[in-house]
Order: structure tokens, then C-alpha cells, then sequence
């Protein structure tokens, strides 16, 4: 009798292991939904040069630094890729509300609150539902826009932590090539350890950068055969 309620007692621990785990993951993809987009704190964080290593191969350039503050759990966010294509091309993407959810996970819906007639800025909601057993996350953000070079964006409400940096666009001649760099501070006061955060960041914030570009490059497969 003893050896079943120690089954018992250990299954029923296992369960609530896996649960949690599973729970873990849909918060932090609902997190870097928030953190990959457009949005947040009203302070932009320090940039770091950005490497190049294997850029030229298509790999994906990530760094994720610990950072420790009174924001909670805090990471410094660097990320860069070749893309083979004008500014101009990735900033129609990027900029695209109605195309944002092809890249941003979780991401169900994108509007635009307000903007500039000059398209210097705009104010946007990101509507957020990784789970239909989770509630729904809204973030609002303030985008600032030096067309085709960079998009600087700062929290304007909504429901997640800190999260505030940049986007930047570099043509390189030589190349034919724009590099495209992302840099951003995230925080978070979820029950999340701070190291599963950015574990999970640096896995999927390449992937983000990834669908990014093959965004890019269909479009720019269209616009060949269009010519052709």
C-alpha cells in the first residue's frame, strides 16, 4: 500500500512539474511577443557595437546580457542579420501592422491609435493571445520614425514590463546587403527566473530575425517577377 501511494504522490508531482513548465513557456512567448515588437519603457538603452561574425553566411549575430536594476529581471538584448535588400524594402516590412503577426509570435492583432501626417511617429496597440486559456495582453507604444534608417519606440501603456531600444537599418554598398540591428532592454516581474528569460530570448529571438528576412526576400521574389 505504501509502494502506491508513493506512485501515486510521485506522479502527481511529476504532473505539476510538467504543468508549470508549460506554463513557464506560454508566459515567456507572450513576454517576447512584447519584447521583439515595438515596445516599451521610456528610457532607450545604451547601444553596443555589433558584431559580425558569420553575418556573411546568414547566421544570426545574439547577444543577451544580465543586467541588474530596481526594473526586476532585466536583459540587454542585441541582435543583428544580413538581409538582402534596401532599408527601404525591410522598412515596408517592418513597419506593415497588418503584417507584423507573420513575425512577432503570438501577435493577433496590430493598430495603429494615431500618427503623424508627416509619418514621423505613430502610436500603436499590440493585442497579444498565445492561449485561449491565458488572458489576452495589450501593449501601446510610441514609435519614432528617421525613414529608412531607424525606429526608436518607448511605452505608452498596456500590460508588460519594461521593454525599450531601437531598430537600424545600415546599406552596405559593396554588398547589396542592409544590416539590420535590433537592441532593446526587456524587464520582467513574472514569476519567471531571470535566466529562463534570457535562455529563451537568445533561442528565439534569431528565429524572429529569421522570418523577418524571408518576409523581405518574398517580397522581393514578387517584385523580380513583376519586372520579368
Amino acid at each position: 500500500m505504501r509502494d502506491v501511494i508513493v506512485t501515486v504522490l510521485y506522479g502527481y508531482a511529476c504532473y505539476k512539474a510538467h504543468m508549470l513548465r508549460t506554463l513557464h513557456r506560454i508566459i515567456i512567448i507572450i513576454f517576447l511577443s512584447a519584447a521583439i515588437a515595438f515596445g516599451a519603457s521610456a528610457d532607450s538603452p545604451a547601444k553596443k557595437p555589433v558584431q559580425l561574425p558569420n553575418l556573411n553566411d546568414g547566421e544570426v549575430f545574439i547577444h543577451v546580457n544580465k543586467i541588474t536594476d530596481t526594473t526586476g529581471k532585466s536583459a540587454q538584448i542585441s541582435s543583428a542579420i544580413l538581409i538582402e535588400a534596401t532599408p527601404e524594402a525591410i522598412w515596408a516590412v517592418i513597419t506593415d501592422c497588418a503584417r507584423a503577426s507573420t513575425y512577432v509570435p503570438g501577435l493577433k492583432k496590430c493598430e495603429i491609435l494615431k500618427k503623424d501626417p508627416d509619418g514621423l511617429w505613430d502610436f500603436r496597440r499590440h493585442t497579444n493571445k498565445i492561449s485561449p486559456f491565458l488572458p489576452t495582453i495589450k501593449s501601446e507604444f510610441r514609435s519614432e520614425y528617421d525613414y529608412p534608417t531607424s525606429i526608436k519606440f518607448k511605452s505608452a501603456g498596456g500590460d508588460m514590463d519594461t521593454n525599450s531600444g531601437a531598430w537600424d537599418f545600415t546599406f552596405i554598398e559593396a554588398s547589396g546587403k542592409t544590416l539590420v540591428s535590433y537592441n532593446a532592454r526587456v524587464a520582467s516581474k513574472t514569476i519567471i527566473p531571470d535566466k529562463v528569460i534570457r535562455k529563451t530570448l537568445k533561442k528565439n529571438i534569431p528565429k524572429v530575425m529569421r522570418t523577418l528576412r524571408a518576409e523581405v526576400m518574398a517580397d522581393q521574389n514578387k517584385l523580380v517577377k513583376t519586372i520579368k
